[in-house]
């Protein structure tokens, strides 16, 4: 799911870069067809770039419990990576649950 998600996100900075080039900027057939499909996409690739963030942050949390030896800091990153487990929950339940079906990725909410 994560390297789909990934290839979306490449294709979408792709876009950023075409929408501002010199030489497409002046065919406005151009500019609407990959503004459209920008569009199309913005949605998943922000979802995406969250859960992703929120996955690392927890790889990082688990390993600085499973390196720390002060008590009162294992505590406060065990209070941390509660919260972000609990945000990986909601954004699997409320957004990024993907669903890729022939190449499509949609957004079930």
């Amino acid at each position: 799911m994560l390297e789909r998600l990934s290839s979306l996100e490449d294709r979408y900075e792709e876009l950023n870069k075409l929408l501002s080039d010199p030489e497409i900027v002046t065919d406005y057939m151009q500019i609407e067809k990959y503004a459209k499909e920008q569009s199309a996409i913005r949605e998943v690739v922000e979802l995406a770039r969250s859960y992703r963030k929120t996955l690392e942050d927890l790889e990082e949390i688990s390993q600085m419990i499973k390196s720390e030896n002060d008590s009162d800091l294992i505590a406060m990153a065990k209070t941390e990576q509660l919260d972000l487990e609990k945000k990986k929950v909601i954004a699997e339940e409320n957004g990024i649950a993907t669903k890729i079906d022939q190449g499509t990725i949609w957004i079930m909410k």
